[in-house]
Order: C-alpha cells, then structure tokens, then sequence
C-alpha cells in the first residue's frame, strides 16, 4: 500500500453549449504521571495537518498493563485492564496549578514502576460504535462507521504504541483511517458576459460505510466491507459555486471511505456535476455532467490524499454564415417571332 502520496488527477469537463516504542531505563517513583505527546501522522497531509495534536483536539485511550512485557496472562480476546476508554484532553486535570497536559481532565493516572503498558487510541473521542479492544483479537474495532454528510470532515485517526515508567511524556504518533478526496474547479480562461455555477457535486456509487479494526502498532488498519456494493451517493459540496472570474480556483476537501473504484455487480463510481449558466441577456440553462472516476484512479488508499482538477471549458457560440448556391434549371427553347 502507498502512504503518504498525494496523487493529482486532471479531469477535463467540456459543456456542450460551450464547449514505538520508548523506554526510560532510570529508575523513576511509582508517582511518575502518565502523559503523551500526540502528534498526527506527517505521511501526508489530511483534513487534519501533520505535526502536533491540536490542543482543542481530543481522544480514547485503552492500555494494556503487562507485568514482563510479553503479555503472556493475557489470553486471546482479553478486555483491556488500564485507563479504559479514558478520554485524553490537554489539560491541567482537576489541579489547575499543574502545567497543562495530554491527560484526563478529572483524575490523574500513574506508571507502574515496573511493566509495560501498551495503549490503543483513536481520534475524535467519543465515537459511536467503538468495541472495547481484545488483546490479540480485533484490537480496536469500530463497527459500521459511516461517512455521511456529518461527518465527511471528520478526520478517523489511530495509534498504538507500548510504553514503560518514564518521566517524559509518552510519544504517541496517529495513522490516517480515511482517505482525502478534493476537488479543485477552475475555469480554463476568462468568459465575459457569462456567469458559470457550479450547484452540486454528489459522488455516486460509493461506500460509505464499513468496519474498522487495528492490533500492532507497525501494522495499517484494515477495513472489512459488509458489501462490495458500491451503491450509496454522498453530495460533496452544494455551496452554489461562481466560478466567473479570470482562472477562478475552488478547492474542498473531504474524507471519504477507503475503496475500489472500478465497475462491480452494481454500478462504478462517478461523480455528478449540476451546473447552471447565466447569459448576458439574463436567459439561465441549467444541466448536468456525469464523469467515471475508475478512468483516472482504480482506488482510494487510506492516509492517501487524491486531488482532482475539474477544469470547465466553455466555447462561445460563433457563427461561420455562407450563401448557399442558386438552383439552375434549364427551360426549353422559347421561339419567338
């Protein structure tokens, strides 16, 4: 699987009217606070940018507590036994004279001076769906999650990592779930007298929803499909676009579920663009384009940004006039006087 790629795709619309681990080996109190250092993934860019968590940003935490680090007392789908579910903000905590923090507002929790403790967590907090993690099992699974017109921003992000007694705070790095989808629309050239807008863009033929599920900290997340029907729509954007100006750019992004493009037993994926026209004299057309995607891109990776170029043409009617010839009949002989 590529990660990390960002992947441009130029789609040509012509109108018909116009045309880790870390380990501290010190010796450190039992009282030492548990702490992170969340940073998102900086493979690609997404919804949500690389580089430190934002600290308005939030996220559930499961841990493992281990007493030799080989999780050997844990048999196969096993609850997690530490910090279960537990909501990490950045926050003093219930003492507000402490420095803030990535930890629970309303308790603090502490290493154990010896064992190894590995966490699971996902970004946002609070999701729907979410299965307590089982050790060696499903690890962290999100039953069903959808992408629908709530949630098309919401970056799905998850990590694992292990962690000992430590006096620093504890790296945890979040991996991309989703995929990016964006699309930039452009005029090809200034167009006077005319105002181009674009109404709507739905995607058709999609998934949009699906199973989650990740267990060790160097492997991707997978996805399981209830079905490999690709048949749900999700409208991308209804804002009513003008695109009139000399080179007038748009750009949005979303994030949409990972999946395969091509033709199944149902339909391949497209994208439907409803566009209105303006004329100078105010007369108003309206129509739409239906363009296949699989043409351009097979599939949609996870933690891979896609961005397709939507460039309109519009030709000006001109007109090319010609005198047909006249029609020569020949008439018989007239004798005259």
């Amino acid at each position: 699987m590529q990660r990390g790629i960002r992947k441009l795709i130029t789609l040509g619309v012509a109108l018909g009217l116009l045309t880790s681990c870390a380990t501290n080996e010190t010796f450190v109190p039992e009282s030492t606070e548990i702490g992170f250092n969340a940073v998102a993934g900086n493979a690609t860019r997404a919804i949500m940018s690389a580089g430190a968590l934002p600290e308005t940003a939030s996220f559930d935490i499961w841990g493992f507590y281990s007493n030799d680090g080989s999780f050997k007392e844990f048999a196969d789908n096993a609850k997690s036994n530490f910090m279960s579910g537990l909501k990490i903000e950045w926050t003093t905590g219930n003492d507000a004279s402490r420095p803030q923090a990535w930890r629970n507002k309303d308790k603090y929790y502490y290493w154990p001076t010896t064992g190894v403790v590995g966490f699971y967590a996902l970004h946002p907090s609070g999701l729907n769906g979410v299965k307590e993690p089982e050790y060696k099992g499903n690890g962290l699974q999100i039953d069903n999650y959808k992408v629908d017109i709530t949630s098309k921003y919401t970056d799905l992000m998850y990590a694992y990592t292990l962690g000992t007694n430590r006096t620093t705070a504890l790296p945890i790095q979040f991996k991309h779930a989703l995929s990016q989808v964006e699309f930039v629309l452009k005029l090809e050239e200034n167009y006077p007298d005319v105002d181009f807008y674009v109404e709507e863009i739905m995607l058709k033929n999609v998934d949009i929803q699906a199973t989650f599920n990740y267990v060790q900290p160097s492997s991707i997340g997978k996805w399981s499909y209830n079905s490999d029907n690709q048949t749900d729509s999700l409208r991308y954007s209804d804002d009513n676009l003008l695109l009139s100006s000399n080179a007038a750019v748009y750009s949005s992004a979303m994030v949409m579920m990972p999946q395969n493009l091509s033709k199944t037993a149902e339909a391949e994926t497209s994208i439907r663009i409803s566009y209105r026209m303006v004329q100078a004299d105010g007369t108003e057309m309206t129509g739409q384009l239906v363009k296949q995607l699989s043409g351009l891109q097979q599939s949609w990776e996870q933690s891979t940004r896609y961005v397709y170029t939507l460039n309109f043409n519009l030709n000006e009617i001109t007109f090319n006039p010609e005198i047909t010839d006249w029609t020569e009949i020949s008439v018989n002989q007239i004798k005259v006087p």
